[in-house]
Formats: structure tokens, sequence, C-alpha cells
């Protein structure tokens, strides 16, 4: 028979499994650099500046400012051999407890590998991002247009952002994962919430058509796909097609593409341009994979001169860089 004490350590042990991020400490930890490392070399490499003044370019002073503290406190964070810092300001500790009781509280475990949210069963750890952020849906400029457009959720993971993105649309949205083991969790996930307007497509999202290989990176990451002169042993390898030839062959009527694939969203977008110059649809893009591509996909959109409008969005958490999004908005 199990102790009182043991079903508590059981249940507090699948409440930590059920939230990415519960906060502990309204502070910064400082042991992993790994992450910062990039965008430290690019702030001390030649002609920052000049990348700097594109990135903020017609920006937001708002915005500006997400970038600048951003980076300001990467480098701080790096030089620094304190493990706690005390970075953040008091609104933003008043936001993570705010989240605290308003979104991890509620949060239900529902142990082995799923919790429940506000009517939804998801992947657990839930993500606040997707539950709590909603990707900054919210936002977004008159979203009751995307009820007849087709959504693009690029990098579904485990189907929790095609869970949020389902309710914007009569049509349909196209969830693109190329790790198998994640598109049948997608399939579960969606059977699970009795959602049936969401098309799942395994296959990865790039600038051309080729095969390459994956690497799952577990229930809580998504897949990483790997260059074609690495050792593709034990990798999964999955078609890569270009969103372009996706849309041409199933005639969609793209409203929005969320983005989100670990690094090769340049590579996605080039595959995706002639969509985008044609149906002009809101973008909400992950930009803190990499330092280049922090810096550099907001301008490679701009020299495409379609007349979007941009703005860049951290949600408050305890890191700082994850979940650094640019959203593009006719």
């Amino acid at each position: 028979m199990t102790t009182l004490g043991s079903r508590i350590n059981r249940f507090l042990k699948d409440y930590a499994h059920a939230v990415v991020g519960v906060p502990r400490r309204e502070v910064y930890d400082n042991s992993e650099k790994a992450e910062l490392r990039g965008f430290v070399d690019a702030m001390n490499a030649p002609g920052f500046l000049e990348r700097f003044n594109a990135l903020v370019s017609d920006l937001l002073e708002h915005d500006t400012n997400t970038v600048v503290r951003m980076l300001s406190r990467v480098y701080f964070a790096y030089h620094s051999r304190s493990r706690w810092i005390d970075l953040f300001t008091e609104t933003e500790k008043a936001d993570l407890r705010k989240r605290y009781e308003e979104f991890d509280t509620l949060v239900l475990p529902l142990p082995p590998d799923r919790a429940y949210y506000q009517g939804l069963v998801g992947s657990a750890p839930l993500d606040p991002v997707v539950y709590w952020d909603c990707h900054h849906l919210a936002s977004l400029h008159s979203p009751e247009r995307f009820l007849e457009k087709d959504l693009v959720d690029a990098g579904a993971c485990r189907g929790d952002s095609a869970l949020v993105l389902s309710r914007l649309t009569k049509r349909k949205v196209y969830s693109f994962e190329p790790s198998r083991e994640n598109a049948n969790y997608i399939a579960d996930t969606l059977a699970f919430n009795k959602v049936d307007n969401v098309v799942i497509e395994h296959c990865a999202l790039g600038n051309q058509a080729r095969s390459v290989g994956v690497v799952y990176q577990g229930v809580s990451g998504g897949s990483t796909i790997i260059s074609s002169d690495a050792d593709m042993r034990n990798l999964e390898t999955v078609e890569m097609i270009t969103l372009d030839s996706y849309t041409q062959e199933h005639n969609l009527d793209v409203g929005l593409i969320k983005m989100d694939v670990e690094g090769s969203e340049q590579a996605l977008l080039r595959g995706a341009r002639s969509t985008i110059q044609a149906s002009k649809p809101t973008l909400i893009v992950s930009l803190y994979h990499s330092a280049d591509d922090f810096f550099s996909i907001k301008p490679m959109l701009e020299s495409w001169n379609l007349g979007y409008r941009f703005r860049i969005v951290k949600p408050t958490n305890t890191s700082l860089i994850n979940e650094t999004t640019l959203i593009a908005e006719i």
C-alpha cells in the first residue's frame, strides 16, 4: 500500500513535469552559458552596430527596448560568474507571479505524459508560450480574418500549437512535423481534444526538395534537421519540401504561418517566398534559435518589399533568449 508521503511526492513530480519553467525564483539561472555564446560573439563581431540598426529599424520604441534589454542582459550574464542574477524588473516579476497564479497552478497533470488546462489536453510539460501567451495571437490585428483562411503550423512538435490555431479558422490547419514519433503523438493529441480540422504532414519544410536527416530531441523538444554530410546512422530520414510547392499543389489560401523549426526558419522562408508574396499571410517566426536568425530574418523579409509591419516580442519568462518572436503583419 502506498503511503500518503509517496503519493504526495508522486503528485509533486507529475506537477513539475506538467508545466514548463514553473518559477522557483524570480531571478535568472546563469548555470548554462552555451545558448548565450553565439549572441555574444555576434555582438563582438565587426559590423554589429550595422546589424543591430537593421534589426531595430522601424520598430516601435517598446520593441526596440525589448531587443536592447535582451542583448544587454545576455552580455552581462555571459561575463558574470554568479549562478543566480537578479536581472528582471519589478513588472516582469509581477508578470511571473501572475502566470504562476493563473496558469501554472491551474495545470492538472495527467500521467504519464499529458496535462490539462482550460479544456485542452496537451503534451506535458505544457508550454506557457502556447497555452498562456497563445503565440501572441490576441495582439494581432483583426484575427477574425483567419476564419476563412488556411493556417500553417511549421514545426508542430507535439501538436499543442495546432490545438490553439485550430480555433481560429473554419478551414484547415496544416501541421508539418519531421519526427514520426511527434507526428503520431499529434494524432493522439487531436483525438483527445476532438479536433478534426488539422492535417498532419510528416515531412520537413525548407528551401528545396530533398531527403534530410532529423534528430528527435525528446518529449519537450522539437526535431532538428541535420546537414546532408552528417552521419545519418540512427537518425530518421524524411522528405523535405518547400511550402510553396505544397500550397500550390493543394491550392491553399494561407492566412497565417507560425514557424518554430529549430533554426531552419531562414530556409523555410526562402522556400515559402512565393506563398508569402501572393497571400501576404501573418508571420509568427521564432528568432531565438541562433544569433544569425535573430539579426537576419527581419532584414531578409524587408528586402522583399511586401509592406509588412514588424514587431519583436518576448514573453515574460526566466530565460534571456527563449521564445523571442518576430511578428509580421500587413
